[in-house]
């Protein structure tokens, strides 16, 4: 990209600002990237600078051009600044909004689609595999897992022992274990 703008287009009555302009290149580049702190930056604002210069009505005159410039320069930078603080402050809000955060790590709550795909597919699975567990069993499961009853609350209700609530849990755990196995085994890792 030619840092400078083209010869020709000094010439709609702006010629004097412009040509201070393009002798000035070197300073106002060097104090845009001081300001910015990006050299891509400043180049990117000196050309900034150009179009406005090209576009703005300046049938005044102008008494102290470099000033005139480096204040355009200065307000160009200034703006910049102030819409990336807004652009941080937005995507933070945004980040905010749609993470939880575990520790200083940040954790999206949106899956990526092929992962929110699987987990429907096991879920799936896993619910046929409950409804496919025997009645006391899936009873002793739900009450459990489900509804966050402790063994012995589930021992209480269902008029059964502490053991028995064991036994069924474990048999569940085992059947959904089988099933989870099946589906992680038979997925394609590749």
């Amino acid at each position: 990209m030619n840092p400078d703008p083209p010869a020709a287009a000094v010439g709609n009555g702006n010629d004097r600002i412009i040509a201070t302009y393009i002798a000035m290149r070197a300073p106002l580049v060097r104090f845009l990237a001081a300001r910015l702190g990006d050299p891509s930056q400043a180049e990117d604002v000196y050309q900034e600078m150009f179009a406005r210069l090209k576009a703005a009505d300046l049938s005044q005159p102008i008494h102290n051009e470099s000033a005139f410039l480096f204040r355009i320069a200065a307000n160009l930078a200034s703006d910049l600044r102030r819409g990336g603080r807004r652009r941080e402050q937005r995507d933070g809000m945004w980040l905010d909004a749609t993470t939880h955060r575990i520790g200083a790590d940040a954790v999206a709550e949106a899956a990526d689609p092929e992962s929110a795909i699987d987990a429907k597919r096991r879920l799936a699975a896993v619910a046929a595999a409950v409804a496919d567990l025997p009645p006391k069993c899936r009873e002793v499961f739900v009450l459990h897992k489900l509804e966050g009853h402790s063994h012995a609350e589930v021992a209480d209700r269902m008029g059964i022992s502490r053991k028995m609530v064991e036994k069924h849990m474990s048999n569940a755990l085992r059947a959904l274990a089988v099933v989870l196995q099946n589906q992680h085994g038979g997925r394609n890792e590749s």
